[in-house]
This record gives C-alpha cells, structure tokens and sequence, in this order.
C-alpha cells in the first residue's frame, strides 16, 4: 500500500527519528590532594619582609589646617623682612618729643583732624597734631597729639580714655614706637592685647579663666578650714589640759588636806613637847639665876635656824609651799599662754574676714591703671 496521497501529519507519524547526537569524551579528574598548603609554602613572600604601608587618607579640615599653615609661614616671613627696615626714629613726619606725644585710636572716619585736636585741648595746650591717612587719602582711624607739657599729657592718658567722639569711644595710649625698646606696631604682628581671636579660642580663654578661678577658690576654702580645723583642735588641746590641770589641781588639793590634817596633828604633838621643853627651860633659868645672882641682867641672843637645824617635819612643811609656790606660777604661764593664742587666733580671723572683703571689693571695682611709662 503506497503512502501518497496521505495528508502530511499523517506522513510525519511514519518519518525516521534523527540520530543521536554524539556525547564528548568523559574526561576523569584527579582527585584533591589531603596534604594541604605545605607544597605551596614556598611560593609565599619572605617573613622578614615589611608589608607596604597603605597611603594615609587626608580629611578635608587637614589640607585647610595645612594651606593656613603655609599661608602663616610666608606672612612671618614677609612681616620679617619689613620689621628689619622699621625704624619709627627716623620718620620726618612724626611728632617732635615722643615723650609728650599721646596715641588717639578708634577715632571715627568723620572725625576731623580740627574737631579732634579741640576735643583734646581740654586737657592742656597742643602743640602738633597728626592723623594718618592712607594713600587714597581716606582716614586710618587713629591720630597722634603732642602736648606741650608731660603733665597735660599725662592728664589726657588718666582722663581721655573712653572719650566719646561722634558716637565712638576713643581709645588713648602713649607714644611707643620711639619710648619703648623692640616694640612694633598691630600691623608687623606687636601692639598691646592678643589681637583678633576667633570664638573659640575666646570660648576657650574663658574656659580657662573661670577653672583657674574654681581651683584658686577652692585652694582657699581648703586653706580657711585647715586654719579652722587647726584652731579646733589647739582649743580641744588646750581644753583636755586644762582638764587635766583641774584634775591634778584637785588631787592636790586633796594631799593638801591630808597633809594639814597631819600637820595639825604634828603641831599638837609640837606644842606638848615645846610646853615641856620650856618648863624645863624654865627650872634651868631659876638654877642659872641662883647661881649667878651678879649676871641676872643679860638676855642670851637668839640664833636663826638653819636646815640642819630644823625638824623633819618642817622641812617637809617647806617644801610643800614651795611646790605649791611652783604650781601657782605655772598656772599664770598657762594662762598667759592661753590668753596670747585666743587673741592670736581673733586676730587671724580679723585678717582672714579682711582679705574676703578686700578681695570682694577688688572684684566688684574696676581696676584703674594709673601706670605711666615713660
């Protein structure tokens, strides 16, 4: 049976399969060696050998701390080279004696050369003064004046010092550039004060100051009570001696009586020995008298006693006066004693309170610089 005339999908059931595609060769692999990096050691670098350091990164903020740096350095050098050609006593155009001549600075841009130069005339007579222009002829905003006395110019520098001029406050300083050796004006890096600072570093002065002042109070209040707490214990010291003067006081105050008692009894024994000595005495003198009835007269001389002479009991009854003679004289030295530390340590207290107020008053006045250099 032929198979023409079939539709086509019919034909298709009745088509050979392809061939079978031929498969690449199995290549077999060596299997892992177990024995690690060992076989590889020696192609590692040597030990000695210092690794390369990594290039440090550079913030923003340290190349700007670095160009200012730079930018210091070749200003100082600059500043250098102009303050080897600053000589003020060679310049024509300053004022005449420099010890009679008063630097005027924050002088206002409206400010005349007239207007100031009568604003000072007050102070004394002038003889010169000068304003510093710039060379467009605009005004530098500071002048000098020359008096014809020091005294006028030393009213000036006491007196002129914060004068308003046109709504600015003046500021007044003497001639330095030719009174005073090695000195340089604000613009060759000198002049008086630290000059312009940026806020933090007035934040950080101010810091500053206010520890020092903590520390130097706080070095005071530690000072005031080691003082106080030294006077607390002389006066605990002095109480317990006194204590144990009062003690001692009355222990011997107690032998005191014991031995009056005894002494008392003594003088009893005393007295009957002493009646029968006299009547002895007595018997004596009538049979001295019978037998020298031509001498009935004379008187024998009495004789003091000395120590040998005295009894045991006398001289046991003077040494206990003068012990207590001894005694009484070192308690009027403990007194005085005691009298001169209560009036040392008012006094120190005095003192003490007198350098609070002292120190308070300084802080509440302003200090007034009445210093002149000539």
């Amino acid at each position: 049976m032929s198979a023409q005339g079939l539709p086509a999908h019919i034909l298709a059931l009745f088509a050979p399969r392809p061939p079978m595609p031929a498969l690449p060769k199995l290549v077999i692999r060596k299997k892992a060696s177990d024995k690690g990096v060992s076989e590889h050691v020696s192609h590692f670098e040597d030990a000695d050998a210092q690794p390369p350091m990594p290039d440090r990164y550079i913030t923003p903020k340290e190349v700007k701390q670095k160009k200012q740096k730079m930018k210091l350095s070749e200003h100082l050098e600059q500043l250098g080279e102009i303050k080897q050609d600053y000589f003020p006593k060679d310049n024509k155009s300053a004022t005449g004696d420099p010890f009679r001549t008063l630097f005027i600075a924050r002088v206002s841009f409206d400010t005349s050369e007239k207007k100031l130069k009568k604003e000072f005339e007050s102070y004394g007579p002038v003889r010169k003064m000068k304003m510093i222009f710039d060379q467009k002829g605009k005004p530098r905003g500071y002048a000098f004046v020359e008096f014809e006395s020091e005294r006028d110019l030393k009213n000036a520098y006491k007196h002129g010092d914060g004068k308003k001029i046109d709504g600015k406050r003046v500021l007044v300083d003497v001639e330095r550039g030719r009174t005073v050796p090695g000195w340089y004006p604000r613009r060759l890096g000198g002049g008086r004060g630290p000059g312009r600072q940026s806020k933090a570093d007035l934040r950080r002065i101010e810091e500053e100051e206010r520890e020092r002042r903590k520390k130097k109070d706080e070095e005071d209040r530690r000072k005031r009570e080691e003082r106080r707490n030294n006077r607390d214990k002389d006066r605990d010291r002095d109480r317990d001696r006194d204590r144990g003067r009062d003690r001692d006081r009355e222990r011997d105050r107690g032998r005191d009586g014991d031995r009056d008692r005894d002494r008392k009894g003594g003088e009893r024994d005393e007295k009957k020995v002493d009646e029968k000595k006299d009547d002895g005495v007595k018997e004596v003198d009538e049979k001295m008298k019978d037998a020298d009835l031509g001498e009935a007269g004379d008187k024998p001389e009495k004789s003091e006693k000395t120590d040998q002479d005295k009894s045991p009991r006398d001289r046991d009854r003077d040494r206990d006066r003068e012990r207590g003679r001894d005694r009484d004289r070192d308690r009027d030295r403990d007194r005085d004693r005691r009298d001169r530390d209560r009036d040392r340590d008012r006094r120190r207290d005095r003192d003490d309170d007198g350098e609070d107020r002292d120190a308070k008053r300084r802080k509440a006045e302003p200090e007034e610089d009445d210093h002149w250099q000539g």
